[in-house]
């Protein structure tokens, strides 16, 4: 039983922590200050996207895996990897058109 409702407050905490970069897709001043560690590029809409999916994806394979089929843990487990190649691609990308637009500068 303790185990259970610790399992459904790490998969809700998921969701709502995944929510913030979701809606930082689509409102560009959520991120305004948001960088890659160590850099100065900032983080744009693709590896936000990225991280939303994988957090989604985690949180609601997590919270519903006992009540559903197990062909949506697969698909829940699919989103969660390919949410974080979309982070890895989107942080490539971000950091090509950071360097391009230092170099303009």
């Amino acid at each position: 039983m303790k185990g259970q409702i610790i399992a459904i407050i790490v998969s809700a905490a998921a969701v709502l922590f995944a929510s913030v970069p979701a809606l930082a897709v689509f409102f560009p001043k959520m991120r305004a200050n948001w960088k890659w560690r160590g850099t100065q590029e900032p983080v744009g809409r693709l590896s936000c996207a990225g991280f939303a999916l994988s957090g989604l994806s985690f949180g609601a394979g997590a919270l519903a895996h006992e009540f559903l089929p197990a062909i949506y843990g697969i698909v829940c487990w699919l989103g969660l990897m390919s949410g974080f190649v979309l982070a890895v691609v989107g942080g490539c990308r971000d950091g090509r058109a950071f360097r391009a637009a230092k170099g303009n500068q």
